[in-house]
């Protein structure tokens, strides 16, 4: 509603106030005069905008025309006005005299440097390239297909609340994640075996209660997507990574074993496999460094690599540099600095090794205190 502002009172240009009515009046040529009791009831408010600092009284006066029904039914507001006189018939009628279309046309000069570079912005590097080399403007992409990554026996598993125990498990055993419906697949059957996880989108198709289908129309082809894994996330990382290089396996079982030998983790086999660098680097570092530094600034050192998970086998590393690594406990144990049982040395010629992880792995527990919020894996050493 717009309000004009007087020199003692606010004028509104939709005429509220209006009268009391007691009946509605339909005029011949106008809008018509709706009924407003006066019921004697009213209220004041304090004016907003132009009309700040007036006191307002409100009664059905200001009461716009409204249907309760229409108010109820669409949980909004609602303007209705009786349309039953000529100036109806004009309003609908009015564009059909208006006369034809008309454009307006702006002449400009084609030389303004400035507006063209402004102009040039909009075509990225990207858009450029792509319509130099006259590729296809408009094409019906395939869709996408996001593959599962996860460890085993933890997936995620949707239920709704109130199942009882011989239910849930239901539900746990007939819930598949496409991880786990590709396992299935190739333990049933020989097809597809020489696809990788991210391949088999393209042949086949996942529905969430049966697993995976074979396409049968053409041009129906997907891309899968396997979902991303940062090296913090440990085994799940290795995971993924083996899971773009091994075809057709038949489960988690499946990925350890490289020909005839099993290991441990998946990150082992990504080590046999190649698909990790070898620790030359840090061998190389840790020999340069044992001629100089002592074994406290080596140990920190070796934590720094253990906390972002740089090392591939840190007992190898442990086993071949810990004289270097221990070379000041002895000493510091047997000054005394440390309360030690009587005689606790004694026949004990390894404890300084003991107390170097020890103190390795406390340094890990102030990084990872440090940074709980990231929920980073506390590298074990064994």
């Amino acid at each position: 509603m717009k309000a004009i502002a007087g020199r003692h009172q606010v004028i509104c240009s939709k005429h509220y106030p209006r009268d009391f009515q007691q009946e509605t009046i339909i005029q011949e040529n106008g809008y018509p005069l709706y009924r407003r009791r006066d019921a004697g009831q009213s209220f004041i408010i304090q004016g907003k905008g132009t009309a700040r600092g007036q006191q307002i009284i409100i009664d059905n006066r200001y009461v716009v025309s409204y249907n309760p029904y229409l108010t109820w039914r669409y949980k909004a507001h609602v303007n209705v006005e009786i349309c039953g006189s000529i100036r109806a018939v004009k309003y609908i009628h009015k564009y059909i005299y208006k006369g034809g279309d008309q454009a307006t046309v702006h002449l400009k000069s084609e030389k303004d440097e400035i507006k063209r570079y402004l102009n040039g912005r909009y075509i990225g590097p990207t858009e450029a390239i792509w319509r130099i080399f006259e590729f296809k403007v408009h094409e019906e992409l395939r869709s996408v297909t996001h593959l599962a990554i996860h460890l085993p026996g933890e997936q995620a598993i949707y239920f709704p609340d109130g199942l009882n125990r011989q239910e849930l498990q239901e539900q746990i055993e007939n819930s598949k994640t496409t991880l786990t419906a590709f396992f299935s697949y190739h333990h049933q059957y020989s097809d597809g075996r020489e696809l990788l996880y991210h391949e088999f989108p393209a042949h086949y198709r996942f529905i969430s209660k049966q697993g995976w289908q074979k396409r049968v129309r053409a041009g129906t082809a997907a891309i899968g997507r396997i979902w991303s894994a940062s090296p913090f996330m440990g085994e799940k990382y290795y995971l993924r990574l083996l899971l773009t290089v091994v075809r057709g396996p038949r489960g988690f079982e499946d990925l350890p074993t490289v020909g005839h030998e099993c290991y441990n983790t998946f990150k082992e086999v990504c080590v046999a496999l190649g698909l990790l660098e070898n620790d030359g680097e840090w061998i190389a570092t840790f020999t340069e460094g044992q001629n100089y530094a002592s074994g406290y600034a080596l140990r920190q050192l070796s934590t720094t690599a253990l906390q972002y998970d740089t090392i591939i086998r840190p007992v190898d590393i442990w086993n071949q540099f810990k004289d270097s690594f221990c070379d000041d406990l002895p000493h510091y144990l047997a000054s005394g600095l440390i309360m030690l049982p009587d005689n606790a040395l004694e026949g004990m010629e390894d404890v300084h090794y003991d107390y170097g992880l020890y103190l390795i792995q406390q340094l890990l527990l102030e990084f990872n205190k440090s940074l709980s919020d990231f929920q980073l894996p506390l590298p074990v050493l064994h």
